[in-house]
């Protein structure tokens, strides 16, 4: 089990959820979407730890990160991209900006692989080529 990549994924969830349910008037929820206690136990500690980590971080950047994604996206607005690569693109921003322990050839790889698997097979190369660009201009 890659305990990174299941707090990715987890945190992405939570993301998606987050958005979903401010953008249609409900409270915030503060549990993960999607998994049962069972779930979350199996996951273990750790992961649950940086999927919180991760989502929090970007509920508190989401202003800047979305700039960045305005910046950097030519040829679509934030508001035009897909919630699901909206997500993936801040998590991954986030984690570029603000968590230099991981290489960032392995966020834009995990970014890829996110939006490989919870988005459609055109769609990856949008999220890898603004993490590339961002990568070369930021960082």
């Amino acid at each position: 089990m890659n305990t990174r990549h299941d707090a990715r994924r987890l945190a992405l969830q939570y993301l998606y959820t987050y958005q979903f349910r401010k953008e249609n008037g409900y409270e915030e929820d503060t549990e993960f979407p999607c998994k049962d206690e069972d779930e979350l136990q199996e996951l273990g500690e750790e992961t649950i730890l940086y999927a919180t980590h991760l989502a929090r971080g970007v509920i508190e950047h989401m202003d800047d990160l979305d700039a960045i994604i305005e910046r950097y996206s030519l040829h679509r607005t934030v508001k035009k991209i897909g919630n699901i690569n909206k997500n993936i693109l801040r998590l991954s921003i986030f984690s570029l900006l603000y968590t230099k322990e991981i290489h960032s050839s392995i966020i834009i790889d995990e970014a890829v692989k996110l939006s490989i698997e919870f988005s459609d097979d055109v769609t990856y190369k949008f999220v890898n080529g603004i993490l590339d660009a961002i990568k070369k201009q930021e960082l």
